[in-house]
């Protein structure tokens, strides 16, 4: 099933809308996401406020200030974080892949409070990583059943 474009009543902005899913997606050229397929998503520094890039097919689709991906996992570029840490420039070398869902185990996942928040900086680590409660541990994540992208940061449920 593809999300069809529509205007949102905003001028002529345009985003792809599906009932099943709780935030829009705004079209980038006017490119259409295929639900069925697996999505690329990362933090897009350019734009002002916190949005994310959403590609297929090698191409960025759509971006959104909110997303839910089944199935996720995370992934790392080590050339491209050795080239951040070697010109201090920032590039796209980090993602996380997964299939966008509209819930997560038939619950409401951004009133969960239980879910870890994953964070990922170049020059401390290789990959992502959330830190366990008072310890301050940090934990490699390699992959979630259920990642939570937003404004707030990214969370995981049921993280490995």
């Amino acid at each position: 099933m593809k999300l069809a474009c529509k205007f949102d009543g905003k001028g002529s902005r345009r985003y792809m809308r599906n009932d099943a899913l709780p935030y829009k997606i705004y079209s980038f050229k006017g490119r259409t996401l295929d639900l069925k397929r697996p999505v690329k998503v990362y933090r897009n520094l350019n734009r002002k406020g916190v949005w994310f890039s959403v590609c297929q097919d090698g191409r960025v689709v759509g971006h959104a200030q909110g997303l839910m991906l089944g199935d996720a996992k995370f992934h790392v570029n080590e050339a491209g974080r050795q080239r951040v840490i070697a010109t201090g420039r920032k590039n796209v070398h980090a993602w996380v892949w997964g299939t966008l869902t509209g819930s997560g185990m038939g619950t409401c996942l951004d009133r969960r409070p239980d879910g870890v928040k994953i964070e990922y900086s170049p020059r401390k680590s290789p990959d992502f990583r959330w830190k366990s409660g008072a310890a301050g541990m940090e934990h490699r994540v390699k992959g979630a059943m259920i990642v939570m992208l937003r404004a707030e940061g990214v969370f995981g449920y049921y993280t490995h």
